[in-house]
């Protein structure tokens, strides 16, 4: 669904009043242990509940042996999402800032065959290609607010890519569903996003 030139303009108004995402408030410490496991390729993710148990907050971690510009330009490449975003069905871009500075895209997402279709609009604010932030405008998902922050390593010619979010689903998904799809998807979806940074990864 796009937007008319009325809800553009207040869609755009009331963005401007939003509070900026705060990844600090679930930000991952890397340990030493963690360290091990991102130099052996694995992922490593924290998911966990809000004390009121209405959503769910997740941040992650990978190293990928690409460079940050290239890690970002299939990051925010909106026809490659769904070959690395699991259960996710269609990527749009509804708005779009000419000079690059942001955009609202809306995703499709069949999380379960007992659950409909899940619709999530939402902006994204770029600092390419180091930091994307993003909030939601619309949809199914009364929360889904979040960063990804690129890292270079190795002198640029790798890139550690962090991961924080906070998901709160509407009444009818349960919060614990959204926990365990989120620990089971979450390094799915950093695994994928490794691979199609690969020079032989097919466009």
């Amino acid at each position: 669904m796009a937007f008319g030139k009325p809800a553009r303009c207040f869609l755009i108004g009331a963005l401007a009043f939003l509070p900026p995402f705060d990844s600090g408030a679930f930000a991952l410490e890397i340990t030493p242990a963690d360290e091990e496991k991102l130099g052996a390729g694995e992922v490593v993710a924290q998911v966990s509940p809000d004390p009121a148990g209405t959503a769910a907050s997740v941040s992650a971690a990978i190293d990928i042996q690409a460079s940050p510009e290239a890690v970002w330009s299939v990051m925010v490449d909106c026809a490659r999402a769904p070959k690395f975003v699991p259960d996710l069905k269609s990527c749009r871009v509804l708005q779009s800032d000419p000079q690059g500075a942001w955009d609202v895209r809306e995703h499709m997402i069949d999380w379960a065959w007992f659950l409909p279709t899940i619709r999530n609009v939402f902006r994204s604010e770029y600092e390419r290609p180091h930091r994307l932030t993003f909030h939601r405008v619309d949809g199914d998902l009364k929360e889904s607010d979040g960063e990804w922050r690129l890292e270079p390593r190795n002198n640029g010619s790798a890139t550690r890519v962090f991961y924080t979010a906070r998901l709160a689903p509407n009444g009818w998904i349960p919060t614990s569903w959204v926990e365990d799809n989120l620990r089971r998807d979450i390094p799915k979806v950093l695994t994928a996003l490794r691979r199609e940074c690969s020079p032989i990864a097919p466009r």
